[in-house]
């Protein structure tokens, strides 16, 4: 999955799919649309999970916090995503770098999933929280 474009209004899947309009910044900072937080506006926060004092690395390590959700990513692909008390992250199949990655967000191995049954979890989480992929 890719992440959201510079102007935070869309992005895709790595399976060519995409979603779009979930984010906008009405001055105020961001805000998911009404369509998918049950009608009413809810905040929305985006921070470096690695804490990189470059924005040239940080900029490949960027989590998203839709309310009760937050997905992570390395580069601009969704590697694990959180709800309260549940934790969901991928096996590493990729490279070192993102390797740190998954390591800063879920350093136990054991408990990451291959990729196929990553990719089926988070697409039922985005479907509860009425985001489509």
């Amino acid at each position: 999955m890719r992440g959201l474009d510079k102007d935070g209004k869309t992005g895709s899947t790595g399976n060519g799919k995409s979603f779009r309009g979930i984010i906008s910044d009405n001055g105020r900072g961001l805000r998911a649309a009404p369509n998918i937080s049950g009608g009413h506006e809810m905040n929305v926060k985006k921070w470096n999970y690695m804490n990189y004092s470059s924005d040239n690395y940080g900029s490949h390590s960027q989590a998203i916090e839709l309310g009760n959700l937050t997905i992570y990513f390395s580069y601009d692909t969704v590697v694990a995503f959180s709800e309260p008390g549940n934790l969901t992250c991928t096996e590493n199949t990729w490279g070192p770098t993102t390797g740190k990655h998954l390591n800063a967000i879920q350093p136990d191995h054991d408990k990451r999933l291959k990729r196929d049954d990553f990719e089926k979890q988070l697409e039922k989480c985005l479907k509860r929280h009425k985001l489509s992929v």
